[in-house]
């Protein structure tokens, strides 16, 4: 016969009926070993039934609030610049922003180059069309065929409406295509729907 310890304590497994499903342990109790032995494998159930409920529940992990995103925008107008400022600060969107003001400075840095070599990997770009140096057409070509910087979504925000400019734009793989509104108050709402889509809404490509 197995050699088996008593608890000094034993509990009478009456009590705590709802702790015995799924619990066993399995003893080499001989034929005559009885009830007692029967009784004895009861207690042992519920000492280690009450053990595991006496355990430390593990906490979860506490969430915490989302990195900034960071935004490039490559925007010549001074004004806009300024709107578009405004626009993230009235929607208390968690970011960081980056201006450059033509597309010549927008592509240095995002390949980093000259006084740009620091410069983070943007989660978002808003992109406006009619820039200096490099058009935003040229932008968004450059940008949609290089395997590093492909997957980066970009924004078309620009003044023009004309079918061919979004035709063209959305034939350049743009994420997506706004018109500035003129009205301040439209302005602020649909750069804050913009922030709101891609920062609550989708699940932003991991950075490089």
């Amino acid at each position: 016969m197995a050699e088996v310890t008593r608890p000094s304590h034993p509990t009478h497994s009456e009590d705590f009926p709802e702790l015995l499903s799924g619990v066993g342990i399995h003893s080499a109790f001989g034929a005559r070993a009885g009830w007692r032995a029967y009784a004895f494998t009861l207690r042992c159930r519920v000492c280690l039934s009450v053990a595991r409920l006496a355990r430390p529940l593990r906490k979860a992990p506490v969430m915490t609030s989302a990195q900034p995103i960071e935004v490039l925008l490559v925007e010549d107008d001074a004004g806009d610049e300024m709107l578009t400022r405004e626009a993230f600060e009235h929607n208390k969107v968690a970011h960081k922003l980056h201006v450059a003001r033509d597309g010549a400075a927008g592509l240095d840095s995002l390949y980093r180059r000259g006084e740009h070599q620091n410069a983070p990997r943007p989660d978002l770009i808003l992109l406006d069309l009619n820039l200096p140096k490099y058009d935003g057409r040229q932008i968004l070509e450059i940008l949609k065929t290089d395997p590093d910087l492909h997957n980066i979504p970009i924004v078309v925000l620009t003044t023009s409406s004309a079918q061919e400019d979004i035709l063209r734009s959305y034939q350049l793989h743009a994420n997506a295509y706004v018109t500035k509104p003129v009205d301040f108050d439209q302005y602020l709402k649909a750069v804050g729907q913009i922030a709101e889509f891609f920062v609550q809404v989708v699940r932003l490509p991991p950075r490089g």
